[in-house]
Formats: C-alpha cells, sequence, structure tokens
C-alpha cells in the first residue's frame, strides 16, 4: 500500500519535480494543487496520507489552508515544505496543525524521512531549523 501525497505548491514546475522525484522513491502522488480551495476540495475527495504545503500559494496560504485542511480531516499529516526558514513560519505552521516543517533547503532523503516521522505519528523539524 502506497502512501498517498498531495502536492501543493504555486509553482506547478516545482510541484511537478517533486512529484516525480516522491513517485521514484516509492509514493503515489494523488495529485498537485495551487490554491487554498483547490487544495481543500481535492484533500476531501482523495483523502491523501500527507500533505506537503507550500506557505505562498496562487489563491490563500499554507497557514490557513492547513488550519482549515486539519479541521476538516482531523487525521491528516501536513508537512510544511517551504522557502521559509525563520521562527515565526515555524511557528505559524505548527500552530495551525501541521506536523512537520522542511524547507525547500532540505535533501530528498530528510523530507522522506520527514514523511516516515510524522506517519509514525512523530513531529519533524527539518535540520536547518532545529537550532532556531
Amino acid at each position: 500500500n502506497k502512501i498517498k501525497i498531495l502536492i501543493v505548491e504555486d509553482y506547478i514546475k516545482i510541484a511537478e519535480a517533486w512529484s516525480s522525484i516522491l513517485a521514484e522513491k516509492g509514493f503515489n502522488i494523488i495529485g498537485i494543487c495551487t490554491a487554498e480551495k483547490e487544495t481543500l476540495k481535492k484533500a476531501k475527495e482523495l483523502i491523501p496520507d500527507v500533505v506537503l504545503m507550500d506557505i505562498n500559494l496562487k489563491e490563500g496560504n499554507g497557514i490557513s489552508c492547513t488550519k482549515e485542511l486539519v479541521s476538516l480531516l482531523p487525521n491528516i499529516n501536513v508537512i510544511a515544505l517551504s522557502m521559509y526558514s525563520d521562527e515565526k513560519h515555524l511557528e505559524d505552521m505548527l500552530n495551525s496543525g501541521a506536523k512537520g516543517y522542511v524547507t525547500k533547503n532540505s535533501s530528498i532523503n530528510e523530507i522522506v524521512n520527514a514523511i516516515e516521522v510524522v506517519l509514525s505519528g512523530g513531529t519533524y523539524i527539518c535540520d536547518e531549523m532545529k537550532d532556531i
């Protein structure tokens, strides 16, 4: 049973790159979204195991989207995948219900590790952010 992942990223080329890399690692990429409303609709339909959530979206943002997703689907596992490496964004995402935070500087192995930790019930903060 492959882990189902929904990728939420405002730049479609970046989302497609993540999709391709994660599929090579054995994950089932069930969708790509670029905006908040689209994400909420697809997540309700597809029930992903993990949502990789960018903070900047075409419409809305990853912080409010995460809060809404967790409200709609309490068992959802959201991992922030962001260019931001500051304490405010980390706290905002964790307070909105994200269970992990990795930056776009993180290696694919670290992202895979974050997925595994979160699915096993833990919280994952990437190496770049641990000392903040």
